[in-house]
């Protein structure tokens, strides 16, 4: 019964990630919602862009597309562009319109 139990503590998939991983890099402020449960990505990176001043700029790190997303964000005034990434990864630059953000892409 014990080979049977571990066996099925195995084949178990790993538990969703509750918090974002928040970073500055090159200026800008990355945020890694990769792992997360649908609709915690859109809410940490909305809360996360109240923070940023009007010339800030964010890389947001996605398992996919945030097709709900891109609403809140034109509501809010940030555009995004689909930065090139590995092919498990969808990396968006957030920025406001006179920033060099495109819109959709």
């Amino acid at each position: 019964m014990s080979a049977r139990f571990s066996s099925r503590r195995q084949s178990r998939q790993p538990a969703a990630r509750i918090e974002p991983t928040i970073w500055q890099e090159d200026g800008r402020a990355h945020i890694d919602v990769r792992g997360m449960e649908p609709p915690q990505p859109a809410v940490a990176i909305l809360k996360l862009l109240e923070t940023q001043p009007a010339d800030g700029q964010v890389v947001a790190h996605l398992d996919r597309q945030p097709v709900f997303l891109y609403p809140e964000l034109e509501e809010r005034g940030w555009s995004w562009e689909i930065e090139k990434s590995e092919a498990d990864e969808v990396r968006l630059r957030l920025s406001r319109p006179d920033q060099g953000g495109t819109g959709m892409e």
